[in-house]
């Protein structure tokens, strides 16, 4: 029942607040979900919304009927299910809204017993009297719902995902190694510092832009720090930076700045805005 996911459109590089799945394979019980998911990217976007609801039960139906034919009595059951939900539209849509998981304990109940039925097919083998197609009746289900006492405890692969700036920053266009840096550039944005003590001379003017500073040609015209590094300008004129940028040892206060320093970065400003 969770094998059959839709994308939704336009959300190529968007992730929504939703409940996830993890996979968890046999030989994994002894890890953590977030080192399974780690060690075999399995997961799984389970629907948390009515219409989504009905349109995963949908698909389960059409892909039971693609295995085992149109009248299966799975896909029977799967049909009347559908059309409950229908018909009982508004209590269906309220009870999501007020249970986040609600649609997930919808689908993994019918998936346990969609599993327990066809457990029974598979070992029935010649008779198929031992085969009890009641399990696959899901009006007890639509009853609990209607009745309000509808509840399956969900196991731990189950776990609510709200997404983060790195999820929203992804780029599912992008070949994976551009992906990963571009994603790692996301984060280090995130963990940006800003210069405490910055000087009023130093700054960007209201009219600058910061392409002005980051020109190729003009990154030559950089003062010197010491042997191994330039004066940052993100950090002097920009007013933030990065922790690892390779100009860090010049990350300090206009007040611990050597006045040669600072004369030189002075001249460096005059020149850029003269280029400008």
């Amino acid at each position: 029942a969770f094998c059959f996911p839709q994308r939704a459109p336009l959300q190529q590089n968007q992730e929504a607040r939703g409940v996830t799945l993890h996979l968890i394979s046999s030989q994994g019980h002894s890890q953590t979900i977030e080192e399974i998911v780690k060690a075999t990217k399995q997961t799984v976007t389970v629907p948390t919304k009515y219409h989504e609801l009905g349109s995963q039960i949908a698909y389960f139906k059409g892909g039971t009927e693609i295995f085992f034919g149109e009248k299966c009595v799975l896909a029977d059951g799967l049909g009347h299910f559908i059309n409950d939900l229908e018909e009982n539209r508004q209590i269906f849509m309220d009870a999501a809204a007020l249970d986040e998981f609600f649609c997930a304990k919808i689908l993994f109940a019918i998936d346990f017993r969609a599993q327990r039925w066809m457990g029974q097919c598979r070992d029935a083998k010649e008779d198929r009297s031992t085969v009890d197609d009641g399990i696959v009746d899901f009006s007890d289900i639509t009853e609990q719902v209607l009745n309000g006492n509808f509840d399956r405890k969900l196991p731990p692969t189950f776990k609510t995902k709200t997404p983060t700036q790195q999820d929203n920053d992804r780029d599912d266009s992008l070949p994976p190694q551009k992906r990963s840096k571009k994603e790692e550039e996301s984060k280090r944005r995130q963990e940006n510092i800003t210069n405490p003590g910055q000087c009023e001379e130093f700054k960007m003017k209201d009219d600058e832009d910061w392409s002005l500073f980051k020109n190729r040609k003009t990154l030559k015209w950089r003062p010197a720090w010491d042997d191994k590094c330039k004066m940052c300008p993100r950090w002097h004129s920009r007013g933030d930076c990065f922790p690892d940028c390779n100009n860090a040892a010049s990350h300090v206060t206009y007040q611990e700045i050597p006045d040669e320093k600072k004369a030189s970065y002075r001249t460096y400003l005059k020149k850029l805005r003269k280029e400008a």
